[in-house]
């Protein structure tokens, strides 16, 4: 299982002039990026802009056309135990005949894959990685029943079953409503404690939480070290703000974490 006090400044992943296309669609141009143990870094961008291909790149299922993606210090497809996974679409039948346990005890990779009877041991792991994300009350529910919150700490327990180093989330709020999902940010930068979380997110919401960093991805990506998001990554994002009222900076004034000048001048 999981456990703190590693050392934190640990490399965990890193992009170095990382190129990469669809055919003759240029998705990732030029990006570089390093994930530390004990991060909790927001990946934002709009769609389309090249967040999912960066979680592709990192797991090792496609090779950059240009660069180099390391994990742990080796290429990402000899790597991929040490990481977690939590996908963008997990939607689940209502009468699906499994419980939350069954689910969080298909992310280990042993007896219960072959339909073998579960040890005490895997099924202790399994609890363990549920009250991590606060859902031992839920164990024995049918995960077909379970709000679309609940189910996604469900599948980030599954994702830290397996004991990973780093965990990997695409757009886990997809299906968790505006009410929890404040209290969801904060789960996350919890388990940062234990596991380095990098989440892939166009909801800028993200910010007002506890993330220690902060990537722009629109074809290029812009790195800022802290929780701030400023107006150069919202211009990389979403364009230009200049000599017009905009909707985007409209919002962010309002989001705590995002410094925001007057239009026309930049945030160095």
């Amino acid at each position: 299982m999981v456990t703190a006090g590693k050392d934190r400044g640990e490399i965990i992943a890193q992009l170095q002039g990382v190129d990469f296309s669809y055919g003759a669609n240029k998705v990732l141009e030029g990006v570089d990026l390093t994930v530390r143990r004990g991060d909790y870094l927001a990946v934002l961008g709009p769609n389309g802009g090249g967040k999912t291909t960066l979680v592709k790149l990192i797991l090792g299922l496609i090779r950059p056309d240009a660069g180099q993606v390391r994990v742990f210090n080796a290429p990402p497809a000899q790597t991929r135990g040490s990481i977690g996974y939590v996908p963008q679409y997990t939607n689940i039948r209502p009468d699906f005949p499994v419980s939350a346990l069954d689910v969080v005890l298909m992310g280990l990779a042993t007896a219960r894959s072959f339909g073998l009877r579960v040890s005490s041991a895997e099924r202790d792991r399994a609890m363990e990685a549920l009250t991590l994300v606060d859902m031992t009350d839920c164990a024995d529910r049918r995960i077909g029943a379970l709000s679309g919150g609940q189910r996604q700490r469900v599948f980030i327990a599954r994702a830290l079953a397996s004991g990973p180093d780093l965990l990997l989330m695409d757009e886990p709020t997809a299906s968790v409503d505006a009410h929890a999902r404040f209290c969801f940010y904060e789960l996350l930068a919890e388990l940062s404690d234990r596991v380095s979380v990098v989440v892939v997110s166009h909801d800028l919401s993200i910010v007002a939480s506890r993330v220690t960093a902060i990537a722009c991805v629109n074809k290029r990506l812009h790195y800022h070290p802290g929780p701030e998001l400023t107006t150069a990554m919202l211009e990389l994002m979403y364009g230009g703000h200049d000599g017009h009222k905009c909707p985007v900076m409209a919002f962010a004034h309002g989001l705590p974490g995002i410094m925001v000048p007057p239009h026309g001048k930049r945030h160095v």
